[in-house]
């Protein structure tokens, strides 16, 4: 019971921890940029993909780091976004983490179909 208790309380901080944020703010669409120039040890793959962000009618930003090789893509790495539905992810952590390994097969199998309702489009 006071694991259930706790696990409510965690989520409720989390969703208003979540709802308070000040960057939430509608931002106009960044300048878009040009991507690196292309060096040997860099595929093609990366101007392709700054092409494709490029041509997307919205806001995006992305980076991405291979821990092999330390090679790294970006694209409006330094932008602010704001949150959107992103504390719908913590609460779906939060329910698999407390709730799910002592819940009943049943609850198991609402919590799934809660969270998939949730998070899919």
């Amino acid at each position: 019971m006071l694991k259930t208790v706790t696990a409510i309380f965690v989520l409720l901080f989390l969703l208003t921890a979540s709802a308070c944020g000040t960057i939430n703010a509608p931002q106009s669409k960044p300048e878009t940029t040009t991507p690196p120039s292309q060096s040997p040890s860099q595929p093609d793959w990366n101007r392709q993909l700054h092409d494709r962000l490029n041509q997307f009618d919205g806001k995006t930003g992305l980076y991405a780091k291979n821990l092999k090789t330390g090679q790294t893509f970006s694209f409006n790495q330094d932008s602010i976004f704001p949150t959107a539905s992103t504390h719908k992810l913590l609460v779906s952590l939060a329910v698999y983490k407390y709730l799910y390994s002592e819940a009943l097969i049943t609850d198991k199998r609402r919590y799934d179909n809660n969270i998939k309702k949730m998070l899919v489009i």
